[in-house]
């Protein structure tokens, strides 16, 4: 039964971590061919339009496809968005006007939104929780895997074809993975025989007054504190995530005079600072959730303790980009690799986390909900990193609005050190919820 459990498990890991890089590479790809947008007429404003318009309807996608998560088949609602994403970018290749542009990136973004409950969803009922950490980052990390290698072959495909022909071809891969893994994913292991993580857990969860654990609702996670706190820190890491990612190649080429292959360079060694971040935070944040008593004494939990650790670090990261004495056009090559890869991943790493608390923090049967709940402030902040932020950086600059996140991202670390008493009675509530 256990080579079965594990057969089974390394299909559905593996579709997913291909799947899910296919996702991420299809959402940036019109952010990779903005330069050539631009040079067609388009505005950083317009741009930014686009962007924001897909990180609105990416924000709807997820609420609405997280509720859905716990109501029907993750399988179909993974390869529904794959397929739904490629057909909205092959339409965006053979348009020229901008509301459509608005419109059709819209449309991708709903599409978009059904990839990571979906994910979620398989997670929690494939594997085992004293592992879900290491398992969510490393399948959200091939997020990063893949945005490191895609800036590449968009450029290579835009020089020696063109833009649209680029968007073809990552319409065309998402179309071919959706039914691949309709084929492939198993939606529970009850489909085969086997017993399901949650249905494991499931019978020692217990509530007031000896009732199920079935019977807590939506309105019991909207109003816990310990959720709202995860949502706005998720938000902030999200829009500083987004910001650099998406605008730092303009901010290193116009306001920071770096040359193109170093610009790009910023972008890739970002996202693969992003992968192994994630990769070790997850590692980390397992290791640590099973020693509570050790870890727990000094600080309220030690996710999101660590998640607060990141958070420090990659605010000096947004300083020392920020800074033209330590980091400048002629800064040495390895140094500014370095700088660039602890960004990647201390940004990255307190993104998986906040997905993975919204997640086990609440009833199985709310799973999806949770994490949609949240990570739909997560997408407030990207956004917020469209248009609002590209109009603050034509009036300002681009290093003023990163002036800002560092400031908003220690603000962010000083409340989840005042709030620690409220994340300490959310886990108390659960423990006293287990004696009754």
């Amino acid at each position: 039964m256990a080579t079965k459990m594990k057969f089974y498990q390394t299909i559905i890991f593996t579709v997913l971590f291909i799947g899910y890089g296919i996702f991420s590479y299809n959402r940036k790809s019109v952010t990779y061919t903005v330069p050539k947008l631009v040079e067609e007429g388009i505005t950083k404003e317009n741009a930014g339009t686009i962007a924001s318009a897909q990180n609105l309807a990416y924000m709807i996608g997820k609420i609405i496809c997280g509720v859905l998560s716990d109501r029907i088949s993750p399988n179909l609602l993974f390869s529904s968005g794959l397929f739904l994403s490629g057909i909205f970018t092959l339409l965006f290749s053979q348009t020229d006007n901008f509301y459509l542009y608005v419109l059709l990136w819209f449309l991708n973004g709903l599409s978009q939104g059904a990839g990571w409950p979906a994910v979620a969803k398989f997670l929690q009922r494939w594997f085992a929780k004293e592992y879900l950490g290491i398992f969510w980052s490393i399948l959200a990390a091939s997020s990063n895997l893949s945005l490191a290698i895609s800036p590449y072959l968009v450029t290579y495909l835009i020089y020696n074809y063109s833009w649209r022909f680029s968007l073809m071809v990552s319409g065309t891969i998402c179309i071919g993975f959706s039914a691949l893994s309709l084929i492939s994913l198993i939606n529970y292991p009850e489909n085969v025989g086997l017993v399901s993580y949650t249905q494991v857990k499931q019978p020692a969860k217990k509530v007031e007054k000896g009732k199920s654990s079935n019977n807590f609702s939506t309105k019991d996670l909207l109003v816990n504190p310990f959720i709202w706190l995860i949502s706005f820190s998720y938000m902030i890491v999200f829009l500083t995530k987004s910001c650099v990612g998406d605008w730092g190649i303009f901010y290193l080429k116009d306001e920071m005079n770096f040359d193109s292959i170093k610009a790009t360079s910023f972008i890739s060694t970002l996202e693969v600072g992003g992968f192994i971040g994630s990769v070790v935070i997850g590692f980390v944040s397992d290791f640590i959730a099973k020693k509570p008593e050790e870890l727990r004494s000094s600080y309220h939990n030690p996710k999101l303790s660590l998640a607060g650790l990141c958070t420090v670090f990659y605010s000096i990261g947004l300083y020392i980009i920020t800074s033209p004495t330590l980091f400048h056009k002629d800064t040495p090559y390895p140094i500014f690799l370095s700088v660039t890869f602890l960004l990647g991943a201390c940004l990255f790493g307190p993104i998986q986390l906040y997905g993975v608390l919204a997640t086990e923090s609440a009833p199985p049967h709310l799973s999806g909900t949770s994490h949609a709940f949240v990570a739909s402030f997560a997408n407030l902040g990207a956004i917020i990193s469209g248009y609002p932020v590209l109009k603050l950086a034509s009036i300002y600059s681009l290093k003023f609005v990163f002036l800002i996140l560092f400031g908003i991202s220690l603000v962010c670390v000083s409340l989840m050190i005042l709030t620690r008493l409220i994340a300490t009675g959310f886990t108390k509530a659960k423990k006293k919820t287990k004696k009754n």
